[in-house]
């Protein structure tokens, strides 16, 4: 299980996440959704950033089309 409690991150006035937790099973799915600018990008920089290497990330839009299939590295992000 990957875990993240109480995440704060600020950028200069802009509150992004506010004492923010979650908790992701070993297996599964888990897709992040919400509106622009509320910290989904921020979430997953810090996530990717913690826990591994490199991610292969599979990136659908709006109506399940596909936007982005690839590997990240933490240092690109």
């Amino acid at each position: 299980m990957i875990a993240v409690q109480n995440i704060t991150v600020r950028f200069e006035e802009k509150l992004v996440l506010d004492r923010f937790s979650l908790e992701l099973p070993d297996s599964g799915l888990t897709a992040l959704s919400g509106p622009s600018g509320c910290g989904k990008t921020t979430l997953l920089n810090i996530l990717v950033t913690l826990f591994v290497e490199s991610v292969t990330c599979v990136i659908l839009g709006y109506g399940g089309y596909l936007v982005y299939k690839g590997v990240f590295n933490a240092g690109q992000l």
